[in-house]
């Protein structure tokens, strides 16, 4: 049975207080302990466990309409990297949908390094920030660092004005990409910041039977009226290849674009949505 309301509110304050009695090391980790306790308490028993993976899909209305105040053209904000200093951007597989910017959207980022045992791990970071939607009218880049005892985080972000769902699909349809390195991004033209798709590295492209890439991260949030850019990299050796593709934004619906880097083709599949904004657990998703 689901708690009530009351009930949820005194197990947060319960374990607030505890928190409290036994403080972590910074106040971004104390901040952060008290955002959890008081999600799981309030929110748990409608949206699942804290960790779960966000039940709401990309592409939500591609195909269907949206049913009325569920979803719309809305501010976004986009993860473009997270990095701790003096390392590279760490590998992001999410967002796996456009991430409404409701005042305020709350970030929580719990970092380690994985010890011999559970026991041995070093926490590098654990924190939960709030970022409040910028007040001017245009699409923005947003850097903020956050530094606890044993590191600072750096998360570079995009505020995007009026914006929709992208969500981007590859595949081969010709040629072959043995022996190259491939990176796949995506970017909204007003910014010019990528967010990163996939990037190979020195292993060799996953790929599907179908000759479907299975990309690292999908989506991407673009002004309703603005315009995406999909690249492809190719090295091979020390030789480069740069291919790139416009997509207008659309607000359902696909688009298709085909591109050739001479020694593969691709084929590129954007799938447009309104962004979705309300969400009832209790009811099936369309």
């Amino acid at each position: 049975m689901a708690r009530t309301h009351g009930k949820a509110l005194a197990a947060w304050e319960e374990e607030l207080a505890e928190a409290k009695d036994n403080p972590p090391t910074d106040r971004h980790a104390l901040q952060a302990a008290e955002f959890r306790g008081s999600w799981e308490s309030l929110w748990s028993d409608d949206f699942g466990k804290f960790e779960d993976t966000t039940k709401i899909p990309s592409m939500r209305f591609t195909d269907n309409p949206a049913p009325l105040f569920t979803a719309r053209v809305c501010h976004t904000v986009q993860i473009f990297s997270v990095r701790v200093a003096g390392d590279p951007n760490l590998k992001l597989t999410g967002p796996t949908r456009a991430v409404a910017m409701v005042c305020p959207v709350t970030f929580e980022v719990e970092l380690a390094v994985k010890g011999a045992s559970e026991s041995e791990d070093k926490n590098l970071s654990y924190l939960a920030v709030e970022l409040i939607r910028p007040t001017w009218g245009d699409s923005s880049l947003l850097i903020r660092d956050y530094t606890s005892k044993l590191s600072t985080l750096e998360l570079t972000l995009g505020h995007i004005f009026y914006s929709v769902e992208a969500t981007i699909s590859v595949q081969v349809i010709g040629g072959s990409w043995h022996g190259y390195r491939c990176q796949f991004s995506a970017c909204t033209e007003s910014l010019n910041q990528e967010v990163l798709l996939l990037d190979s590295g020195d292993e060799e492209m996953p790929v599907t039977g179908d000759g479907r890439i299975e990309l690292s991260r999908k989506v991407a949030s673009v002004e309703h009226k603005g315009k995406l850019k999909v690249f492809v990299k190719a090295w091979h050796g020390d030789y480069l290849l740069l291919q790139d593709k416009v997509f207008i934004a659309k607000e359902a619906g696909r688009s298709h674009r085909k591109l050739d880097v001479g020694f593969c083709k691709f084929k590129i599949t954007v799938a447009w949505s309104l962004v979705t904004v309300d969400y009832n657990p209790k009811k099936s998703l369309l």
